[in-house]
């Protein structure tokens, strides 16, 4: 990603935090586009920063540095979003638009936390995408969906319950491994 002229690095980038900073966005309190603009202000910031940025395993994770960027553009949204609003308020007396009291700042462990779903979601993809259609989807439907085996059976037309289990394996196995990868692609 140092190369801003890489695209298929920045596509891969873009494609994983993305959804990560819209979520987390919407959770600090913004609407979608307020949310919208925070990732497009945060992506334009990194490719700033990113030539010269140095990782520092000491000094955090990466994933900490670009929550840090988001944060900072959640509350820069936050003050041009009070600002509109004040000169609003003063133009217009008569129709106060008011900011939603839902502008809580997002701790730490709630972009843990959503960094965790990403990092599963993104895994998932990847696995749908290495075993066969029948196998995730029974999967899908015992792990995800809490689905009783009987159930998977029926809707699959798998005859042997240990089909099913075996299929939970087969993904769980293959999941570890996408897990794993993703960690490693993400400098985790």
């Amino acid at each position: 990603m140092r190369n801003p002229e890489d695209e298929d690095a920045w596509e891969h980038f873009f494609s994983f935090y993305a959804p990560l900073i819209l979520r987390y966005s919407r959770q600090c309190g913004c609407d979608r586009s307020m949310a919208d603009d925070i990732l497009q202000e945060t992506l334009v910031a990194l490719m700033k920063t990113i030539p010269t940025f140095r990782y520092d395993r000491a000094r955090g994770r990466f994933r900490d540095y670009v929550r840090k960027v988001v944060r900072r553009r959640v509350g820069r949204a936050y003050k041009r979003s009070e600002l509109r609003c004040s000169l609003e308020d003063h133009l217009h007396p008569d129709r106060r638009n008011q900011i939603s009291d839902s502008k809580a700042v997002v701790p730490g462990a709630a972009w843990d936390e959503l960094w965790d779903q990403q990092l599963l979601r993104a895994a998932l993809a990847r696995v749908r995408d290495r075993v066969e259609p029948l196998t995730f989807r029974s999967f899908e439907l015992y792990v995800l969906d809490e689905r009783p085996t009987a159930e998977v059976q029926a809707v699959l037309g798998i005859a042997d319950r240990n089909t099913v289990y075996q299929h939970r394996s087969r993904v769980m196995k293959v999941l570890e491994e996408e897990m794993q990868k993703l960690r490693e692609e993400v400098g985790e």
